[in-house]
Order: structure tokens, then C-alpha cells, then sequence
């Protein structure tokens, strides 16, 4: 009788909750809808013993109820020995056989053409109509400044010399200085009559070419299993409301960026941070961002590894619904519940180096505090304590190195976290120089760096080629440079002639590069007269010859022309 009772005034107080808070269908939302089942299951929570509340309950649609993660000393992850299985690939999307061909197909003709046109319109908007560029000279001003990244002079118009000692061949009988100065000041890559008033994207000026080369990274190859998020840093120390001061990175001043990237450095995806944005989700402003650059990721049991800036319990959580498993570095404010279960900082230093202690909660989140020189907090959906190995370190009371036990969570970290730092050092290795007050110059040469480093990645996945990225960027200037119509009248000071004044040799040939000697235009054997005939350059020839390719400017004979270039 009891039961029953309970039972009909249950039912009485549903139907009287239903009849106040009557809503129809079409003006129902998600909010209204949660707060309803909510406090509907409030209410049920007394009446837990009565098995005909059942039916109440399934016939709710209950959308989010939060549910407090329980914690569990002790206890090690759940895949401790077998981590997930990598379900994806690692096939590269573009192909080539030449440094310039992987890095056309990054930086391509249509980013090029975006430029020409920016910049002319943008000469026009400064009254000079007669301004005229084409992709051919954008390309050799592009290749200009690739070579300034690995021969740095103090002032940019030494290039341009007088005195032989100082001027630089390759870009002074490229472009004249003159010409080079126009270009850089007209260079704009968006239309200023698109950018509203109450912009709210402080990088609009250079939207277009960050959204393009987005694009083009995601292509090129498919996301390996390792990935890595952390934070660049593009040095500028002009005016802009982007700037930011980081005391801990050695450029303090600069534009921060957060960046996907893989164990090798390639950077996958990237988005320039801006303090102007609000949080979309409970997880906050920098769960949003992990969130964002992980996509693409989702259920290919993809290994992410985050620094203590980007990770949390709730992101985690959240990561680990979509098929993607985390390793990171954590901050001791944000251990919450699992902090209680932990053994305390100070017993855990007494105890030496190597003492671990470790909880996991129900769903398979593994936390530990590990004691090196100080205490470390790992967080892991797939990595915890083993299996376990020794690393030599510096004992400084000993003056000697010591086996420090090592959990697996922090050696999975320092294995694979560094790819986002790897390509900020080969970054830092050859950096754009050219000084300008235009932020945006800045930023769009760095990221011209990075597809540059990118290309070479992939060069050197694919082709499983050893060329060092100076020699590959030095090949793709060369290229870039001599692809231009060999027609045209070349801009810039004349060499200065030393026949004069140095007895005559015989000259040392420089083989061409692949993309100028099979290109098909302008190729036309020309008799030298030399004292003594040259081997020629032709594979499958081993002749002697006193012709040359008039634009390849190797000996070939003029039997060989057609086989040597293609």
C-alpha cells in the first residue's frame, strides 16, 4: 500500500510540474529542455526504490547531467603496456622529385597571385597607378629574401654594393635595389576596402594568406600519429595591440602562436592568438583552442601531447570522447579531487628521486607526481607508471650521474613534445631579417619560412633524401630566380669585370638546377671558343665538346640537347 501511494503521488506531482511548465515543441531549445529533465530527475532521485519510476525516467530525454569522477590510488592506466593501436596513416598527399616542386605545391601560383593583386591595388590606393608587378617578379623578390635568411648583412643594400668584396651577385643582377625597395613598399596581401570598421580580427591584414597556407598544410599530408601542441612566438617588437611579452622564450617580444605539429616539426595547423575571444564551451578560452587544433584528429587513436598551459581534467575528458589520447604536463591548481588521493609533495621528495605516486579515475584518466629535481604532475588517457626505465642524471650532492627511476608517462613526453620546438629552432636557424614597421611583412615571412620547412620535411620523408634544409633553401631561390623568362632584361648593377685583371682559366661549371633544365623553353646549343673541348654533362655521353646550352650554360654536345633536358 505504501509503494502504491508513493507511486500515485509521484505520478500527481509529474502531472502538476507538466501543467506549470507548459512549452510547446516549436518554441522549445536545448537549455529549457536540460533545465526541465533536470529538475524532473531531482525530483525521481527520492523515489530510486520504486521500480515503476522506470518508465518515467526513459520516457525523459536527459541531455547532460554532470557526474562527479571518482578516483581510484594506486591504480595504474588501464592500457599500462599496449597503448592504442594508430588506426591512421601517414601517406603524403603531394609529390615531386625537386625542392622547388614539394615547395610549389605549398606556396602555390595561387598565393603568389593573391599578392600581385593585393599589391597593385594597394599602389593604386597610394597613387601609383603606374605600378605593375607580375608572379614571375614577385617570385624573384621572394627568392630575394629566402636568400637573405642564410646570407645576412647589416644593411639589406649592401647586397647592392659598389664594392665587389660586399655585393652579392644573385640578388644584385636579380632585381636592382631601386626596384626591390618599390616592391616591399607597395606589398599588401588584403584589400583595405573589405576590412570593416568594428573589425574584431586584429591579423585581417593578413588573413587571406594564414587561411590559404591553413589549407595547404592539412593537405600536403596526412597527420601522423604523434602530435604535439605548444606555442610560437614571432618576434616583433613594433606597435601593434597583438604584441605580447613572454619573459620565459628567448625573443620576449612577439605575436604568440598556438601550433599543431609533428615529431619531425611539420607543422600540421596553427592560429595566431588574440585576447579579444571568449570561451565557446565550459572547458574555457585555451580548451577551445586544443579543441580546434585537434580537429581532423578524431578517432584514429591519434597520441597528442600538450604542455601544463593547455591541459585540464574536462579537456582531456573531452579529447578522449573523440578518439584522441593525451600526455601532458599539468599544473597542481588543476588536479582537483585527485589531489587528495596523491601522496603529499614534501613525503614524496623525502622518499628521493624516482618515487612515483599515482591515481586513476574511472574513466581511465591517469594522474602522477613524480619526484625528479622537482615534482613533476604527468596527466595520461593512455600512458601511466609502466613499464618503468632508469635515466642517468646529475646528482649535484654526489658530483655524479645516478639511475633515476622513470615512468612511461614521462618518457612517452619527452619523446614526442618537441616537434612545435624543432621547427621554432630551424626557424631561428635561417630567420627573415629584413626590418620593416609593417607587422604584417613579419608575420607573412615567417610562415613563408615554415612552408619552406614544411616542404622539406616532406622532401625528406618522401624522397628519403640527407639535403640539408640550407642547401634545400638555396635551391628553390636558385630556382625561383632562373625560372623567370630568361628574355627579359635584367634589372640591377653589372657584375664588374675581372678578365682584366686575372689570367684566363678554365671556368668551373655549376650544374643547373632540375626545374630550369627540363623546363622546355629556351634551350639552344652555342659554341664557345675554348682552347681545349669539355666533357659533356649528359649522362650517357662521355664525348668531348665545345658547345653549351645557352641558357643551362653546361657542355653539352648538340646531339645530346634532347636527351640531356628532358
Amino acid at each position: 500500500m505504501t509503494s502504491r501511494k508513493v507511486h500515485d503521488s509521484t505520478n500527481s506531482d509529474m502531472e502538476t510540474f507538466e501543467k506549470s511548465n507548459i512549452i510547446s515543441t516549436e518554441e522549445e531549445d536545448e537549455s529549457s529542455e536540460d533545465i526541465i529533465a533536470y529538475r524532473i530527475r531531482k525530483r525521481q532521485n527520492i523515489f530510486e526504490s520504486d521500480s515503476s519510476i522506470d518508465e518515467t525516467k526513459n520516457a525523459i530525454p536527459v541531455k547532460s547531467i554532470r557526474r562527479q569522477t571518482i578516483w581510484h590510488a594506486n591504480k595504474d592506466n588501464n592500457f599500462t603496456g599496449n597503448c592504442p593501436t594508430f588506426l591512421g596513416s601517414n601517406e603524403i598527399q603531394i609529390s615531386g622529385e625537386t625542392p622547388y616542386s614539394y615547395f610549389n605545391q605549398i606556396y602555390t601560383d595561387d598565393i603568389f597571385n593573391h599578392i600581385v593583386q593585393e599589391t597593385i591595388r594597394f599602389s593604386v590606393d597610394c597613387g601609383k597607378d603606374t605600378f605593375r608587378t607580375n608572379i614571375s617578379e614577385m617570385k624573384q623578390f621572394f627568392a630575394i629574401n629566402i636568400v637573405m635568411t642564410y646570407i645576412h648583412y647589416p644593411n639589406y643594400r649592401l647586397y647592392w654594393s659598389a664594392n665587389s668584396s660586399l655585393r652579392l651577385g644573385i640578388i644584385a643582377d636579380t632585381m636592382s635595389l631601386k626596384r626591390f625597395e618599390e616592391i616591399k613598399k607597395f606589398m599588401h596581401y588584403k584589400n583595405n576596402h573589405d576590412i570593416w570598421k568594428d573589425c574584431k580580427d586584429i591579423f585581417i591584414k593578413v588573413r587571406p594568406i594564414l587561411d590559404m597556407l591553413s589549407e595547404k598544410f592539412e593537405e600536403a599530408t596526412m597527420p601522423t600519429e604523434f602530435q604535439a601542441i605548444d606555442e610560437m612566438i614571432i618576434p616583433f617588437k613594433g606597435r601593434h595591440r597583438g604584441k605580447q611579452y613572454l619573459k620565459s622564450k628567448p625573443k620576449q617580444w612577439g605575436f604568440k602562436v598556438w601550433v599543431r605539429a609533428s615529431q619531425d616539426g611539420y607543422v600540421s595547423k596553427f592560429e595566431m592568438y588574440q585576447r579579444l575571444l571568449s570561451p565557446s564551451t565550459e572547458i574555457g578560452i585555451i580548451g577551445d583552442t586544443v579543441l580546434r587544433l585537434a580537429e581532423g584528429l578524431e578517432n584514429k587513436n591519434h597520441k597528442l601531447f600538450l604542455d601544463n598551459l593547455f591541459t585540464s581534467i574536462p579537456t582531456l575528458l573531452n579529447l578522449q570522447s573523440k578518439g584522441i589520447y593525451v600526455v601532458g604536463t599539468i599544473r597542481a591548481n588543476r588536479l582537483k579531487e585527485a589531489n587528495d588521493k596523491l601522496i603529499h609533495p614534501k613525503i614524496l621528495a623525502k622518499q628521493g628521486r624516482g618515487s612515483i605516486s599515482v591515481v586513476t579515475s574511472t574513466d581511465n584518466i591517469t594522474i602522477l607526481r613524480w619526484s625528479d629535481n622537482n615534482i613533476v604532475h604527468m596527466i595520461s588517457s593512455y600512458a601511466g607508471v609502466e613499464p618503468k626505465d632508469f635515466v642517468q642524471k646529475w646528482d649535484r650532492k654526489e658530483k655524479k650521474y645516478v639511475d633515476v627511476m622513470r615512468p612511461f608517462a614521462v618518457s612517452e613526453y619527452n619523446k614526442f613534445m618537441g616537434g612545435v620546438d624543432l621547427c621554432d629552432r630551424m626557424i631561428a636557424h635561417y630567420p627573415h631579417a629584413l626590418k620593416s614597421k609593417k607587422f604584417y611583412h613579419r608575420i607573412a615571412f615567417t610562415f613563408l619560412n615554415i612552408s619552406i620547412i614544411n616542404a622539406w620535411i616532406l622532401f625528406k620523408r618522401d624522397e628519403k633524401s640527407d639535403m640539408s634544409l640550407l642547401e634545400f633553401k638555396a635551391s628553390i631561390a636558385c630556382t625561383m630566380i632562373q625560372l623567370c623568362d630568361s628574355r627579359e632584361k635584367k634589372r640591377g648593377r653589372p657584375s664588374i669585370s675581372t678578365d682584366e685583371l686575372t689570367p684566363k682559366k678554365l671556368k668551373s661549371w655549376i650544374k643547373v638546377e632540375p626545374d630550369i633544365r627540363i623546363d622546355g623553353v629556351g634551350h639552344y646549343p652555342k659554341k664557345m671558343n675554348l682552347k681545349n673541348a669539355l666533357r659533356c654533362h649528359d649522362k650517357i655521353c662521355n664525348k668531348r665538346t665545345r658547345y653549351t646550352c645557352c641558357k643551362c650554360n653546361e657542355p653539352v654536345c648538340p646531339e645530346c640537347m634532347e636527351n640531356f633536358h628532358k
